[in-house]
């Protein structure tokens, strides 16, 4: 899977659309980023009258490029030209269910290091003050389960600056 680190930029795909009971849907042009809803306005499609009558809803439907690289549309509903999906998924699934994701962000500074502060020196050592503890939060209702862990790891890079005196 690619990493995509910029929410701020919208994606665009030429695909073909496909449903493990219908084969494929149609084609069009799936968007999704930009903190907006991600969807597919169809451009052809034979089946656009019958998905259009009955309101169509789907667990799965598959996007492939003209590249060759799959998205999965989980939680989709038909609406006039365009499918809408809950959530996407760059790679090929079988279903649209999963036990669990994993997030990684490089920088989360606002959220946990507020009021934290850097001790020492200039020349010998800096530690960091009133490090917030882990978080490790598991929430179970009667039909799911949600577990919140956070994990504090450092990138050390020491930098050597030579001076020179002519």
């Amino acid at each position: 899977m690619n990493l995509n680190n910029d929410d701020s930029k919208q994606n665009q795909f030429d695909v073909e659309l496909y449903h493990n009971q219908l084969g494929k849907i149609g084609s069009g042009v799936l968007y999704f980023g930009s903190n907006k809803w991600a969807y597919v306005n169809i451009l052809s499609s034979e089946k656009v009258p019958d998905l259009y009558i009955d309101n169509a809803q789907f667990d799965l439907v598959k996007a492939i490029t003209n590249e060759g690289i799959t998205f999965c549309l989980c939680d989709c509903k038909f609406n006039s030209v365009s499918l809408y999906a809950d959530y996407v998924i760059e790679g090929d699934l079988n279903e649209a269910s999963f036990h669990s994701i994993s997030v990684r962000y490089s920088d989360v500074s606002e959220w946990f290091l507020h009021r934290r502060m850097l001790e020492g020196s200039v020349g010998k050592t800096f530690n960091w003050s009133q490090i917030p503890k882990n978080i490790n939060v598991s929430i179970k209702t009667n039909e799911e389960h949600f577990d919140l862990r956070s994990v504090v790891s450092r990138l050390l890079e020491t930098t050597r600056r030579k001076s020179c005196n002519p």
